[in-house]
C-alpha cells in the first residue's frame, strides 16, 4: 500500500547493505517509527482515511530520506523503520527531529476530510557497526516504546546511549 519495503525486505535490504565489508566499522543509526493515536483516526475518518494517512506519511519519509545510504520500511501497522548508514550521530538525530516536525507540520488531507498527525520515533545509533541489525532496531524499539510513554510526538535516544555520553561527560559516578 506505501510503497515501500516490508519487514522481511528490511531484513534483506539491511544485510545486504550492512553486510557488506565496505559498511563494516562505519557508522549506522535505526530510527523506529510509529504514528501516535492513529486508531483516534481509524475510528473518527475511517479507514480509507487511514489508509491514506499511511501513504501519506510514506511519502514524507521518502522526501527527508532520498538518499542512498537510507533503508525506509513499513514494519507493522503503523510502524516504520529508517536504517541511515554513514551519516554522524548527531546529523542523524537532526534528521529524526526533521521527519518527526515535517509529520506534524504536513496535515493528511482526503476526501474533504483533515487531520494533523504526530509521531514517535525511537533513535538507536553505533559509531561503528559489525554484525546483525536486529540488536540495532531493538534498541530504537525500546527508545520507540518510552517515547511514547513519556508523551508522544518526539524522539528519544536508547539508553544505552544516554549511559555513553554520561559516561563521556564524566556524569556517570561509580564507574
Amino acid at each position: 500500500m506505501t510503497g515501500l519495503l516490508n519487514r522481511r525486505g528490511l531484513d534483506k535490504a539491511a544485510a545486504g547493505t550492512l553486510g557488506s565489508p565496505t559498511t563494516l566499522g562505519r557508522p549506522a543509526t535505526a530510527l523506529m517509527c510509529d504514528l501516535d493515536h492513529f486508531k483516534r483516526i481509524n475510528d473518527r475518518l475511517g479507514h480509507e482515511f487511514g489508509d491514506e494517512a499511511l501513504r501519506h506519511v510514506a511519502r514524507v519519509l521518502r522526501e527527508a530520506a532520498g538518499q542512498d545510504n537510507f533503508i525506509l520500511a513499513r514494519v507493522g501497522g503503523e510502524e516504520f523503520a529508517l536504517l541511515l548508514t554513514d551519516v554522524m550521530r548527531a546529523d542523524a538525530f537532526a534528521f529524526a527531529e526533521k521527519i518527526r516536525m515535517s509529520i506534524a507540520e504536513r496535515p493528511v488531507e482526503w476526501a474533504g476530510a483533515n487531520a494533523t498527525i504526530t509521531m514517535s520515533i525511537g533513535f538507536a545509533a553505533t559509531p561503528s557497526w559489525h554484525g546483525p541489525v536486529s540488536p540495532l532496531l531493538a534498541r530504537a524499539d525500546a527508545a520507540l516504546y518510552e517515547a511514547k510513554r513519556v508523551g508522544r510526538n518526539r524522539v528519544v535516544l536508547a539508553r544505552e546511549y544516554l549511559v555513553e555520553v554520561a559516561c563521556v561527560r564524566g556524569q556517570v559516578s561509580g564507574e
